[in-house]
């Protein structure tokens, strides 16, 4: 509980700043910038997987681990960026040439940079992690944010167009950097070793493989909207998606860097591990369900209000958005039990069994606009809950039918709440006042209807803080 607390509050701190930021920048900014920049980020996100290369997770993963082994991977994974910088720079004009934008050539070489900052923090990352020190990284993680929004809004007022985001993201890293190594003890020393690396690797190249075919597929819509289409569409598709996903990245990104570390101390107890994985489960669904069926319900308003009524064109992608990310919840707490179990080769088979669906839905819709695409990603992510659960059955005795049995009530009050919330956009009056109307209607809807029925997730969570709260009012 403590790790999860300092996480949530690294991932929801730092992503509600990062987010009034980008609020900033888009009232200052065209919708055009923000799409050129997203035309780049499928070639920028494969790269970067490239030099993570899945060893940050196996550092994490392995019971036992020495200056030998975080040295090698330390100055491996900065070898593979400068050997991918290279390959950028060399790349960007036929990147260019294919989205018919000759600004992407300086663009990405800039970006690219971020690859070697990105490998230079890779292994402290990963020993912050797996030493459970959320709290540092919090620290670093703000400092980064907090130096994006000085670095890119100065320079949006004075002009600068979409190089504010560019050179604002680049001192994001530089800031990251920084503070990775004033607050972090380990430092690289003179030291590799190739029977380390094989050894790391033998782990590490499944979650590569995986998380390689996942980035490339998380992305494909933008690659494919972004050649199809023009940058303003890509970027209404962008930032209607980037609203839900900012809240799930950080939803995720607090269950995954809690309970991963957590799962593998009990890899060998399949008890403690289902009783783990289902009390997370029961958790987050609790406040993902009616947080990603509220944003929906009250997105016009919202966007509205936060971005202008230029940025109107995204709300219906900020809604089919929601409906996709509300359960990554599941699916990344199943895929953590596989990743601490070390059964990254289950998780790699699943990723080539969840992508020719992928493939099937956009060959089905793209011909049809950007909006049938959208709506047919929405629809698969329920059905990958099924792909992702399944191996679970077997690992854990946690199964589909179980998980579904558990999550279900909250889903069911989520629903009935969205609409309620929703039916209010009916009254007339200006959006920040439709928009307070909405959350506080939908706050008291969902929190009292679960007192009522007694949600176990609820009765669990209210006790938990009744019970600190004692302990607090008697230790003092």
């Amino acid at each position: 509980m403590s790790g999860l607390f300092w996480r949530g509050l690294e991932r929801f701190g730092t992503q509600i700043i990062q987010f009034v930021l980008t609020v900033v920048l888009a009232r200052i900014l065209e919708p055009k910038d923000f799409g050129t920049i997203a035309l780049l980020t499928v070639f920028l996100l494969l790269a970067n997987v490239f030099v993570n290369s899945g060893f940050g997770t196996a550092v994490i993963q392995k019971q036992a681990i020495d200056e030998q082994d975080l040295n090698s991977v330390f100055y491996l994974s900065l070898a593979i960026a400068l050997v991918l910088y290279c390959i950028l720079w060399i790349a960007a004009p036929a990147i260019s040439l294919f989205y018919k934008e000759p600004i992407l050539v300086a663009v990405l070489r800039w970006m690219a940079l971020g690859l070697i900052f990105s490998a230079v923090n890779g292994v402290q990352n990963a020993v912050l992690t797996r030493e459970m020190r959320f709290k540092a990284s919090f620290w670093v993680n703000a400092a980064g944010i907090l130096v994006y929004g000085v670095v890119g809004i100065g320079m949006a007022y004075q002009g600068y167009g979409l190089w504010s985001l560019v050179f604002g993201s680049l001192a994001s890293r530089v800031a990251s950097v920084a503070g990775c190594w004033f607050l972090i003890g380990w430092r690289p020393r003179l030291v590799f070793c190739w029977s380390s690396v094989r050894q790391l690797f033998k782990y590490s190249w499944k979650i590569l493989a995986a998380t390689l075919n996942d980035t490339l597929f998380t992305n494909l819509y933008t690659l494919i909207i972004g050649k199809l289409y023009n940058p303003t569409a890509i970027a209404h598709y962008n930032r209607g998606q980037s609203i839900p996903m900012t809240a799930m990245s950080s939803v995720t990104a607090t269950i995954s860097g809690v309970l991963f570390p957590a799962l593998s101390r009990c890899q060998d107890d399949t008890v403690q591990m289902r009783a783990l994985i289902r009390r997370m489960i029961l958790t987050s669904t609790f406040f993902v369900f009616p947080a990603m069926l509220g944003l929906a319900a009250v997105a016009k308003p919202l966007v509205s209000l936060l971005l202008t009524d230029k940025w109107l064109p995204c709300v219906p992608f900020l809604q089919l958005s929601c409906v996709t990310f509300a359960f990554w919840p599941l699916h990344d707490a199943n895929l953590q039990v596989l990743l601490a179990s070390g059964r990254s080769d289950i998780l790699l088979k699943l990723e080539f069994i969840k992508k020719p669906l992928i493939v099937l839905v956009i060959v089905l819709t793209y011909r049809h606009g950007v909006m049938a695409m959208v709506i047919g990603q929405a629809l698969l992510s329920p059905a990958c809950v099924f792909i992702n659960a399944w191996p679970n059955s077997r690992l854990i005795g946690y199964s589909v039918r179980q998980q579904l049995a558990d999550v279900w009530p909250m889903l069911l009050l989520a629903a009935l709440m969205a609409c309620m919330v929703w039916s209010i956009n009916l009254l007339k009056g200006s959006a920040f006042l439709v928009l307070t109307v909405q959350c506080l209607t939908g706050a008291v809807i969902y929190f009292g209807l679960s007192r009522i029925f007694g949600v176990e997730a609820e009765r669990y969570l209210r006790n938990t803080l009744q019970d600190r709260f004692v302990r607090h009012r008697h230790g003092a």
